[in-house]
């Protein structure tokens, strides 16, 4: 790279830090307040898919949410000596008790007994004992109050408790797709300001500075993810966008860490080393680089903490699990950011690039070609990545640019 190229990636780099360094950075992934996924929230989860490769090998599916089924009734005692004392309702998946006292007919509609005063029809029926239809019950007075705790018994832990169990499940399921189908329609949205972005994070960073009451709880490498439903099954499915991973170091630089430099080239080295993309299942795509920027950030390296499915403790080192998180917020609320953040990459290309201003806005020029520089649109994949196309300069710089996020 020339020594002019080299000025031009160092200038544009200092006016990105130094734009950020407007915005107050995030230091816990939680305070962004939108939708939040921990690793350990899948687990029993019925139907979910994880790193699914699909039928053909070909397919990058990361996560997979199936449409939930409908809720089941609670399951009715069948035991005729149990029926007539549970009553199954209330507030749902509360467990059923057993009633202090039924009416004589609820017994005889059983089958365990029969009316006093009618002539029996078969030996079965004349075996039967008899009650009067107006009687009250009490339990504690029942003859076959024994056999009705038995019954009761076994119905709780054979039918009851295998039923909520389910229920439970699905319900964590269905919360789920709801939070995935309204932060899809959100993600749609036409609006430029307030827009969300989707990502997926590796490395959970929990970090407490000498002296401070902050503590920090953030993946440390973020990748963008689409988010979409399939049209045939309804499931929720989140693929990875064809865009490189990003470190978030925002909150370092902040408190002015004089590693998150060091860490930002180790990085930009890593990723251009690398012979696969990042994956979040794939601790060889990640985890080498997760040990740079730790050694980076602290003075005296720690171990690395085992996955642990949760927020580690906050310690006066970098902490890092080895798990992920997949959480939405805002996307910059600067274009310049957002267009800086592709600049450096085109300003390395050996070939020199053109720049056209047509004097009316609404004229192509033809002399633009794919090397011009376009400001960033979240293209998705590479086989849905639209081609470049000629684009006038922009009468003002605050004009928004399109997406082409799918809505399904």
């Amino acid at each position: 790279m020339s020594i002019e190229r080299r000025r031009l990636v160092a200038l544009i780099e200092y006016v990105q830090q130094s734009a950020r360094m407007r915005v107050k950075p995030v230091s816990n992934v939680t305070d962004h307040g939108r939708f939040l996924l921990l690793e350990h929230q899948l687990a029993g989860m019925d139907g979910v898919r994880i790193n699914d490769a699909g039928v053909d090998g070909d397919d990058e599916l990361w996560l997979g949410v199936p449409r939930p089924p409908g809720p089941d009734l609670p399951p009715r005692p069948e035991n005729p000596w149990l029926a007539p004392w549970v009553a199954v309702g209330g507030p749902l998946l509360q467990a059923p008790r057993l009633a202090a006292s039924v009416e004589g007919w609820a017994l005889v509609a059983a089958g365990t007994h029969r009316e006093a005063g009618r002539s029996a029809g078969s030996a079965a029926e004349m075996a039967k004992p008899e009650i009067q239809p107006e009687r009250r019950v009490a339990l504690s007075d029942y003859e076959f109050a024994g056999e009705v705790e038995k019954q009761f018994a076994l119905y709780l832990e054979q039918a009851w408790k295998p039923w909520t169990e389910a229920e439970r499940r699905r319900r964590r399921l269905s919360r789920l797709y709801v939070q995935l189908f309204t932060l899809q329609q959100e993600l749609c949205g036409d609006m430029v300001e307030g827009q969300l972005e989707l990502v997926w994070g590796v490395g959970l960073g929990v970090w407490k500075g000498k002296g401070t009451e902050v503590s920090a709880a953030y993946p440390l490498i973020t990748r963008q993810v689409d988010l979409t439903f399939n049209a045939q099954t309804g499931a929720a499915e989140i693929r990875p966008r064809d865009v490189d991973a990003k470190l978030e170091l925002d909150y370092y630089a902040s408190t002015d860490n004089p590693g998150v430099a060091t860490a930002e080239r180790e990085a930009k080295s890593f990723f251009a080393r690398a012979t696969t993309t990042l994956s979040p299942f794939d601790p060889q795509t990640y985890a080498p680089l997760l040990d740079i920027i730790k050694a980076c950030l602290e003075v005296e390296a720690d171990v690395p903490l085992p996955g642990d499915l949760s927020f580690a403790p906050a310690e006066e080192q970098l902490k890092v699990t080895d798990t992920w998180v997949l959480f939405a917020r805002p996307r910059s609320a600067s274009l310049l950011v957002q267009d800086l953040d592709k600049l450096p990459a085109r300003g390395t290309r050996s070939r020199r690039p053109r720049i056209c201003i047509s004097p009316n806005p609404t004229t192509t020029n033809s002399c633009a070609s794919s090397s011009s520089w376009r400001p960033a649109t979240g293209s998705r994949s590479k086989a849905r990545r639209a081609p470049a196309r000629a684009t006038p300069l922009p009468t003002s710089y605050a004009t928004g640019w399109p997406t082409d996020g799918a809505c399904w």
